[in-house]
């Protein structure tokens, strides 16, 4: 919408001139409908001049590249989200029905059993789904952040490592959105930096902040912590010798940055 407002002829002029248009005929019902689900959200307002402009809500969508639906179910969720320590799994809940998670991966009847299974234990999840669940997609993601392999994740979902992988960034992009939408609804943005180091990483809460530094994905991450190495403080009062010679996969130039990077993060470093 631009800055002076649009009305609503103009809107219907604009899209008159489209292939889409040209092709499927008026557009005046999906205009009608799409305007009125734009304002009675507060996407839109009616200006003094009779012109429709975006409000704060609708501009900040706008520029995060996320539909008015997905952020209006995250906000809708927000009351339930303040509720939770870690957000994760509700976020993967309003991820899987969000539309602009891409793939969706289509669900077998034995993803709906797998699901239904789950929620009898994960019940507190069950209000943050949608009624058109993409069980599959949930099941994923879960299995992603619990630090199931991408085999297992094939094996038993049959979804593929390329498909994760984009699912996985998709999933990152929205995360931030609802970091960026989260003030609006009273919610501190800090409260996503955890949800979005287990998407990213593919890790359990235990090992999350491990997982925060750079070249640590979840294989390391899990070795320092089976090591002993439990959280950023820890880390940060070992030794890179001991680290270099007891866990898998480190290096003694790696144990040295690793170790530098967790008293930097915090404010130990001088």
């Amino acid at each position: 919408v631009y800055n002076l407002g649009i009305s609503k002829g103009e809107i219907k002029e604009f899209f008159d001139r489209t292939l889409y248009a040209k092709q499927n005929g008026p557009l005046d019902v999906p205009i009608r409908e799409s305007i009125e689900f734009l304002s009675s959200n507060g996407f839109i307002l009616m200006a003094k001049n009779g012109k429709y402009r975006t409000s704060p809500l609708g501009d900040l969508t706008a520029k995060l590249y996320v539909s008015p639906r997905t952020a209006l179910s995250f906000i809708r969720a927000g009351e339930e989200l303040k509720k939770w320590d870690d957000p994760t799994l509700p976020i993967i809940c309003l991820l899987e029905s969000s539309e602009d998670m891409d793939p969706k991966l289509a669900s077998r009847r034995k993803d709906e059993v797998e699901l239904y299974q789950l929620l009898s234990v994960e019940y507190e999840l069950e209000p943050f789904l949608s009624d058109d669940c993409s069980s599959r997609t949930f099941l994923a993601l879960y299995g992603w952040v619990n630090e199931q392999s991408e085999q297992e994740l094939l094996d038993r979902l049959g979804v593929e490592p390329g498909d994760m992988y984009r699912m996985i960034e998709s999933a990152r992009w929205i995360v931030y959105a609802y970091s960026r939408l989260a003030r609006i609804i009273g919610i501190s943005s800090e409260s996503f930096e955890l949800p979005m180091i287990r998407i990213q990483k593919g890790v359990r809460k235990d090992v999350a902040s491990l997982a925060s530094l750079s070249g640590i994905g979840r294989r390391r991450a899990r070795a320092l912590y089976e090591a002993g190495y439990h959280n950023l403080l820890e880390l940060s009062q070992a030794n890179d010798v001991e680290i270099a010679s007891k866990v898998k996969g480190f290096s003694l130039v790696l144990a040295r940055k690793v170790i530098r990077e967790a008293r930097e993060k915090l404010g130990l470093e001088t």
